[in-house]
């Protein structure tokens, strides 16, 4: 059986994305009740430009020469990190994972904001979050008015 069934509301109805979706869901038994977990599929485009902010940010910057190397500096700074203790009492922090399994939509949504402002404010102070956001844009070739819709949420 599928991990995973992408679906779409219709009215007060899933209906399954797609063919392979539809067939996934016919592997499960007709008029049995099931327990379904709902979560925002993470947005592509949301996505790339974020990696293309990255990009952006480390070709202007002398301290970031790598987009990885950036992104593990706001995800500590923004607390996205999580405590490990060994057995000798060391605490060690690790980044947490963005990526599309382990970060959500709406968590993802916010995460970019939040590094959006930290960028602006901490790493490249001289910048406004238009300017910034006009350069990405270009070098990505994604609208910002569609990444300020409502489904993505960045930019608010």
């Amino acid at each position: 059986m599928a991990d995973t069934i992408y679906a779409r509301r219709r009215g007060s109805k899933l209906e399954p994305c797609s063919l392979i979706d539809e067939e996934a869901l016919m592997e499960f038994p007709e008029n049995k009740d099931l327990s379904i977990t709902i979560a925002r599929t993470r947005s592509s485009r949301q996505h790339r430009f974020f990696w293309g902010l990255l990009h952006k940010v480390c070709e202007n910057h002398e301290t970031y020469q790598k987009p990885e190397q950036l992104l593990l500096w706001i995800k500590i700074r923004l607390g996205y990190v999580e405590e490990v203790r060994f057995h000798n009492d060391q605490v060690w922090w690790v980044a947490k994972s963005t990526s599309f399994n382990a970060m959500g939509q709406d968590e993802f949504g916010k995460f970019l904001n939040a590094a959006l402002d930290l960028i602006v404010e901490e790493v490249i102070p001289g910048i406004t979050l238009y300017d910034l956001l006009t350069e990405v844009q270009k070098m990505v070739g994604i609208n910002l008015r569609d990444l300020r819709s409502e489904d993505d949420g960045v930019g608010k």
